[in-house]
């Protein structure tokens, strides 16, 4: 195997990395929002704060699972 061809490889492996984290922050971010506005609506309306705890619960599960698959494919 040649230098061309490992440092070929090295960009592939480099920029499949890149997209990883960029998809994985993207994920993240959708129901860390959801978690804040549903916070601050928590703090504006406390007497419907079953209705906004549901929402936190379901985000931070959701969260919990990108998290755990990331965990899972890290070395």
């Amino acid at each position: 195997m040649g230098l061309k061809t490992l440092d070929e490889s090295r960009k592939k492996v480099v920029s499949a990395k890149d997209k990883a984290i960029v998809k994985f922050v993207h994920d993240i971010r959708t129901p860390l929002s959801s978690v804040k506005l549903n916070t601050d609506l928590l703090a504006l309306k406390p007497g419907e704060s079953e209705k906004y705890l549901g929402v936190l619960r379901d985000e931070i599960d959701r969260m919990t699972a990108l998290i755990e698959e990331l965990r899972s494919i890290a070395p």
